[in-house]
């Protein structure tokens, strides 16, 4: 009895079924049936559909395994998206595929096979025969083993990719092997050697070019692309005829409804083949499960867009996947509505979400490959790109990587041609991955306005802030201005004070010099001129009358000019002190303003400025009891950010045990509690998908029946120290988890 299968997954995600898979693949029963039914009565099946309805998995997982029931040999080449640096022609494709199909059939205790050309005399060389050559070769090495030849052409879009001239190579050799027509070489070399030497050709073999083994060809398409078979309808005028092509349409509700309910009970008491006594239950990485109907109805109501759209296979897929490894816990959970969440979530994040598993050093090249390399952007088109081509131009993106995108069923992989080659898993991959690019390019834009918005500010400030500097600067140079003329002023009225007094003084000691002169004269002449003495005498009497008077008008006029010296030095004062009071109440509220917005640092620079101007409205008080403020929040501020940093980094690492608690002493230093709190909140979210996960990994290790030790350890060494970081009280879920399973495991100690 052969050993029962295993599967990874009952939900294959982005990647197509395989054939292996057929069991899970449900939904499709009536297309199966059908399908079968066309390849069997049809030579060529052209099977189209829009891209995401799953294709692939109907011929992978619906078709082949029935006809792999009936003995035919199935072979699937695959061109792939041209690449000009590996100049492959598709028909070297499919020659290579079926000489390394054919010299590789091997039969039960027998060894390998040598290559078997048909007519190795009107052959020649295998390696230059055409598809009609090789094909005939097949059938003849093997038409005693196999009922038939059946071709799979997937993705047959891609050969459209390819220069004309190779197309209508293809479309030549394809129209030989559908209509069975000898080519043209062969069909001369064949006549030549019949004639001259008929006895060294076997009957059975010239019976055999007229009735080979049945040979069936199914061409996968997308419907936006079946109007590129016209091509090649030269070579085979029927390729579009109605009876050849059969059309896949979008899974209706109940047919979806299979697709998402049945795979979730395989392995369980509800599997719904368990009535086939022939059947093998299969078994999985994760436990069977059911989906509430609740839940069925919000799921089909996402992806119907409430029945505005058909449903999307690869989408249901990745959400019943994400549901299958991330939700359920237990064997025979039923999945809720408030346990899936955001379903839009799920599938617009699947490609963000594998990208962010990466090292962060890697994920920037990783993307630029995958929506630069692996797509054609103008037409939504998946590209490949070989092993050498990625490490020539994406020499950051590591093996490991690749390895990574291939496990989380991002990209799959392909050996062609000795080399691999990686391209993304589905076309339905493909709209995501550059909406997802299109939002981070419309973020990136986003802040490079808001960088220019700010540095136009700053810009703005700037010169703001030079043009009250000029304003001031203008101002000093003005009151100094004032002054220098005030005291030019005072100097020169000074000047002419002195001048007049000494000219007062000068013209007193003439008249006195001149005054004497004459008494001197009188004296001796008193006699005789004694009338012209008292004339004089009241000449000079009068003369000293004015020039007192000049005296005092001079003094008069020296006061008058150091009263309006005075009143200069009066407004340039008061200037000085309009100014020093603006300057001061500039320095005081901008730094007050600065403490509100908790740069203490700048708000300190401030009010030291603000110290050193002298003006009466300055309270030094005030001015040191906030300087004292600020110096006590720098030291806060300085510790916060210390703090945060240190928190954020370990956050950015994934260390969410350690960033948690340093988050909680940023916390108590009440400075910037917002986003302490929202850093704390992610942190305890990731904290309880850790535990989670952790307490099912230890749940396995329990149900396995001998790995109990395992499960006391991981409980004590990965759940305890996060439930004690997160201080989770006893009532809580996880702690009720922790316990139970403590219990079942019958571990010894408290913790």
């Amino acid at each position: 009895m052969s050993a029962t299968p295993t599967l990874a997954f009952r939900y294959p995600g982005a990647q197509p079924f395989r054939s292996s898979q057929d069991h899970i693949f449900c939904g499709r029963a009536e297309d199966i049936a059908r399908l079968h039914r066309s390849i069997t009565l049809n030579e060529l099946t052209v099977l189209y559909g829009e891209s995401g309805l799953g294709k692939t998995s109907l011929l992978n997982a619906g078709v082949l395994p029935r006809f792999s029931e009936v003995n035919l040999l199935a072979i699937s080449p695959r061109f792939y998206a041209y690449n000009k640096n590996h100049k492959t022609n598709p028909i070297e494709v499919v020659r290579k595929y079926l000489i390394n199909t054919f010299t590789t059939i091997e039969e039960p205790g027998k060894k390998k096979p040598e290559h078997t050309v048909f007519m190795p005399g009107v052959q020649g060389d295998a390696h230059e025969q055409t598809l009609w050559q090789l094909v005939k070769s097949i059938q003849w090495h093997n038409r005693d083993k196999y009922t038939g030849i059946i071709f799979i052409f997937d993705q047959f879009e891609e050969l459209f990719t390819y220069p004309d001239e190779f197309v209508e190579q293809f479309g030549l050799q394809l129209g030989e092997l559908l209509h069975n027509r000898m080519p043209e070489n062969f069909r001369k070399e064949f006549y030549r050697i019949f004639e001259e030497s008929p006895q060294s050709i076997d009957a059975e073999e010239i019976k055999f070019i007229e009735h080979a083994i049945p040979t069936k060809y199914v061409l996968g398409i997308r419907h936006d692309r079946l109007g590129l078979l016209k091509r090649i309808s030269p070579y085979y005028s029927d390729i579009l005829l109605d009876q050849n092509l059969y059309q896949l349409k979008p899974l209706d509700r109940k047919q979806a409804e299979d697709a998402i309910r049945i795979p979730a009970l395989l392995g369980g008491p509800q599997d719904p083949y368990l009535a086939d006594k022939a059947y093998a239950p299969r078994h999985f990485d994760s436990k069977w499960f059911s989906f509430h109907p609740d839940t069925l109805q919000h799921i089909l109501h996402y992806l119907t867009d409430g029945g505005e759209k058909p449903v999307e296979t690869t989408q249901l897929q990745i959400i019943c996947q994400h549901i299958e490894t991330k939700i359920v816990q237990s064997e025979g959970q039923v999945v809720m509505v408030d346990d899936v969440g955001d379903l839009g979530q799920i599938s617009q994040n699947y490609y963000d979400n594998v990208i962010s598993e990466l090292p962060e050093s890697e994920q920037a090249v990783v993307r630029d490959m995958i929506e630069k390399g692996l797509i054609f952007e103008p037409d939504q088109l998946r590209l490949s790109l070989y092993d050498k081509q990625i490490h020539s131009l994406y020499p950051a993106a590591t093996d490991e990587s690749m390895a990574a995108l291939v496990d989380s069923h991002l990209l799959r992989v392909e050996e062609r041609s000795g080399e691999r080659v990686y391209e993304i898993s589905h076309d339905a991959l493909v709209a995501p991955i550059l909406a997802a690019k299109k939002i981070r390019d419309e973020e990136a834009e986003r802040l490079r306005r808001e960088a220019e918005a700010e540095a136009e500010r700053l810009r703005r400030d700037t010169e703001a802030e030079a043009e009250r500097q000029r304003l001031l600067a203008e101002a000093e140079t003005e009151r100094q201005r004032l002054l220098e003329e005030a005291e030019k002023q005072r100097q020169k009225e000074e000047e002419e004070r002195k001048a007049a007094e000494a000219e007062a003084e000068r013209q007193r000691l003439r008249r006195q010099k001149i005054t004497f002169f004459r008494f001197s004269l009188i004296a001796s002449a008193l006699a005789i001129v004694a009338l012209v003495f008292a004339t004089l005498a009241i000449r000079q009497t009068n003369r000293a009358r004015d020039a007192r008077n000049e005296a005092e008008a001079s003094a008069a006029l020296a006061r008058d000019n150091e009263q309006k010296m005075k009143i200069a030095r009066d407004s340039a004062e008061l200037l000085r002190s309009q100014l020093s009071t603006e300057t001061y109440n500039s320095f005081f509220n901008q730094g007050k303003l600065l403490i509100e917005q908790k740069k203490f640092g700048d708000a300190l620079r401030n009010f030291e400025s603000a110290k050193n101007v002298n003006t009466p409205e300055r309270n030094l008080a005030e001015l040191e009891r906030l300087m004292a403020e600020c110096r006590a929040g720098a030291s806060k501020e300085a510790r916060f950010n210390a703090l945060k940093k240190e928190a954020d980094g370990l956050r950015d690492q994934r260390n969410y045990l350690k960033a948690y608690p340093i988050y909680k002493q940023a916390l108590l230093l009440n400075f910037d509690n917002e986003p302490i709190q929202q850093s704390l909140r992610f942190c305890e979210s990731e904290l309880r998908n850790q535990c989670n996960e952790e307490l099912r990994r230890a749940r396995i290790f329990l149900n396995d029946g001998k790995d109990r030790d395992d499960a006391c350890r991981t409980i004590r060494n990965d759940v305890d120290p996060i439930l004690e970081t997160l201080e989770v009280p006893d009532a809580d879920e996880l702690k009720k988890k922790r316990d139970n399973l403590f219990a079942k495991a019958k571990c010894s100690g408290n913790k």
